[in-house]
């Protein structure tokens, strides 16, 4: 049986598939920085920057889009594991 926890939003998430979210952000940031020379940080600037120029050019309203992921944040929340600090 996998481990699950109760998000702060009441809902029932396994571990392992919240760890998965987190690794595939890492991976996101580390395409932008094949060499290993830049901040998480100035990373994670310029993911959103480029997709804030992607949501223009499509039409899609990114502050909404922000909105709503903070929603699914606050909802999926979890206390930061160990290995994190």
């Amino acid at each position: 049986m996998s481990e699950t926890y109760e998000s702060e939003g009441g809902e029932t998430i396994e571990v392992a598939d919240h760890d998965r979210w987190v690794a595939r952000a890492q991976e996101a940031l580390d395409v932008l920085d094949q060499d290993g020379e830049i901040d998480n940080e100035t990373k994670l600037d310029d993911l959103l920057t480029h997709l804030r120029h992607y949501c223009h050019w499509s039409g899609i309203d990114f502050d909404a889009a922000l909105a709503t992921s903070a929603m699914h944040f606050e909802a999926e929340q979890r206390p930061k594991p160990e290995a994190w600090s």
